[in-house]
């Protein structure tokens, strides 16, 4: 497979729209699938929800513009021509990607709900293959975490491309697969295609940053010792290959 292209956003648009990566918990195997089919595509939503939330996406979307728009009017002609046009614009900077996730949400429900009533027989009948990640493509969140991810895995069955992830199992950058990891890929006869890769490498230590501060402040006062005359040049050549060694 060649590699993907420079950026998770242009990556996703080659994803397989029905596969999901999971990136399964410390202690759990990644050759085995979970017993329950919203570790893959969340929980169901109950018809009281279905009610709920787009009355809820309404309710803020008016209350946003109210707050936002209505406030900020300008009736009189105070401010500049373009005061009242840029008030407009303003809250659905906003609100668009709310409604774009609400709506996508929406578009994705009945596929993942004949995928819950599936998914009991095929996690039974479908035996997986193991994979081989390939390249891989990382966004990073103003937080730290993860935006996007999309990772490109070689398979049996061809190329594939992942860029749908599991709500179930969130990772953080350091747990993510990386090019040269085996997946377990589960091709379903419904369309789907199921990932599970282990985690990455363990969190570095809490500790490892107070160490590097402790070493630089004995190296330190080393060289205080050795510029006083304290300790002679053979001396401090030997502390330091003992420090440094440690």
């Amino acid at each position: 497979m060649s590699q993907l292209p420079n950026t998770a956003f242009e990556a996703k648009r080659l994803a397989a729209p029905r596969a999901v990566l999971r990136v399964v918990p410390h202690g759990e195997r990644p050759d085995v699938l979970p017993s329950d089919s919203g570790a893959f595509v969340g929980p169901g939503t109950s018809p009281v929800g279905m009610v709920l939330k787009p009355v809820l996406m309404v309710a803020v979307t008016v209350a946003f513009v109210w707050i936002v728009t209505v406030n900020a009017w300008d009736d009189e002609g105070f401010f500049p021509w373009f005061w009242n046009p840029v008030w407009v614009v303003f809250p659905w900077v906003f609100l668009t990607p709310l409604w774009v996730g609400f709506l996508r949400s929406l578009a994705r429900k009945p596929a993942n709900d004949r995928f819950r009533k599936s998914y009991r027989t095929l996690r039974s009948t479908t035996a997986a293959t193991v994979g081989r990640v390939v390249d891989v493509r990382l966004t990073r969140a103003d937080s730290g975490g993860i935006a996007d991810y999309v990772v490109a895995v070689d398979t049996p069955g061809g190329d594939l491309v992942v860029g749908r992830i599991a709500p179930s199992a969130t990772f953080a950058p350091h747990e993510a697969p990386e090019p040269g990891d085996t997946v377990h890929v589960w091709r379903m006869p419904d369309g789907w295609t199921l990932v599970q890769a282990a985690r990455g490498r363990q969190r570095p230590a809490a500790t490892s940053k107070a160490d590097a501060f402790s070493l630089a402040a004995e190296l330190e006062q080393l060289a205080e010792l050795h510029s006083r005359g304290d300790l002679t040049d053979e001396q401090f050549d030997q502390a330091n290959t003992r420090l440094l060694s440690r």
